[in-house]
C-alpha cells in the first residue's frame, strides 16, 4: 500500500467543490429561482410546477441503484462524466421547453446526470484517496461546495432573470454547467490508483519497524 501526497488529495477536494458549486449548483439550488417565470410565462398552477420537481427526485431515486452498479464496473472519470454532461443537457432542454411535459422531461434529465455525478460520484471518487478516519471530512468540505457556489449563483441568476428571457438564461446556465463540469472531469478527476493506507494499519506498520 501506498501514500498519496496532500497535494493530490488536496487537488480532489477543490475539484469536487467545484463540481458541488456549478453543475450541482445549476441543477439543483437555483431552480427555484424559476418558479415564478414558469407561471408568469406559461400560466402553470403551483401543483404543476411541483411536479417537475417531483418528477426530478423520482427519476434520480429510481436510476440511482443502476447508476451506482456502473461505478463497478466502468472508470470513475468516465461514468462521472457522463453524468456532468447529461445533467447540462437537461438543463440545457429547458431552454427549448415550452410544454409542461418538456420540462418534467428535462428535469427528469437533469436529475438523473446530478444524482450520478454528486450523490454517487463524489464519494465513490473520495473513498479512492481518503482512508476511513478521513473520507468524512473530505466530504463534508467537498460537499460545502454546494453552499458555497449558491451564495454566489443566487444573486448572478436572479440578476440574470431580470435582464434576459427565461429560455435564454436557461441557456447560460446550461452552457456553465457543461463548460464547467467537462474541464473538471476531464483534467481533474481521477481514483487513486493505489490503495490508501488506512491510519490503523499505517500505525500497526510503524509499530512493526519499531
Amino acid at each position: 500500500m501506498t501514500n498519496v501526497s496532500k497535494g493530490s488529495k488536496h487537488l480532489i477536494i477543490f475539484a469536487c467543490m467545484l463540481l458541488q458549486a456549478i453543475p450541482y449548483g445549476i441543477a439543483q439550488n437555483i431552480p427555484p429561482l424559476f418558479i415564478h417565470y414558469l407561471e408568469k410565462e406559461y400560466h402553470f398552477s403551483v401543483q404543476s410546477v411541483g411536479y417537475i420537481f417531483m418528477i426530478g427526485a423520482l427519476a434520480a431515486s429510481l436510476i440511482s441503484p443502476m447508476a451506482g452498479k456502473l461505478y463497478s464496473k466502468f472508470p470513475v472519470k468516465l461514468i462521472m462524466l457522463g453524468g456532468l454532461i447529461l445533467s447540462a443537457c437537461g438543463v440545457m432542454l429547458n431552454a427549448v421547453s415550452t410544454k409542461l411535459w418538456m420540462f418534467l422531461v428535462a428535469n427528469a434529465i437533469t436529475q438523473i446526470g446530478t444524482v450520478t455525478f454528486s450523490g454517487l460520484g463524489v464519494p465513490f471518487l473520495i473513498a479512492t484517496w481518503f482512508d476511513k478516519k478521513s473520507k468524512a471530512s473530505a466530504l463534508g468540505i467537498a460537499f460545502a461546495g454546494g453552499s458555497i457556489g449558491n451564495f454566489f449563483l443566487q444573486p448572478i441568476v436572479t440578476n440574470l432573470l431580470n435582464h434576459y428571457e427565461l429560455h435564454r438564461v436557461y441557456f447560460m446556465c446550461a452552457l456553465a454547467s457543461l463548460i464547467v463540469g467537462v474541464l473538471i472531469g476531464v483534467f481533474l478527476i481521477h481514483p487513486n490508483k493505489q490503495p490508501v493506507e488506512s491510519s490503523a494499519a499505517k500505525q500497526s506498520t510503524d509499530s512493526s519497524k519499531d
